[in-house]
């Protein structure tokens, strides 16, 4: 075997290793895709049930406000035609 065949055996031998890393190196980033795809979808959907929830929480204030009005006004009413 001449040096010319050794060194282009040693090349190949280096771009085939080079080649598994840079395949392992892209198997471990889609990995890390996969992982940060369930993460967004996680907090997106965690991030949905609190929206929901406080709108509910909005829609309940709101609703006893109403009621606070509602009972102050016929407390007044009483009051009134108490003294009237």
């Amino acid at each position: 075997m001449t040096k010319r065949h050794q060194s282009e055996r040693q090349s190949i031998a280096q771009l085939a290793q080079a080649a598994q890393v840079a395949l392992s190196i892209a198997q471990s980033n889609r990995e890390g895709l996969q992982q940060t795809e369930q993460l967004t979808r996680r907090n997106a959907n965690a991030i949905a049930a609190l929206t929901s929830d406080i709108q509910e929480m909005k829609r309940d204030r709101d609703h006893m406000y109403s009621l606070m009005r509602d009972l102050t006004q016929n407390q007044i009413r009483l009051y009134d035609s108490s003294f009237a």
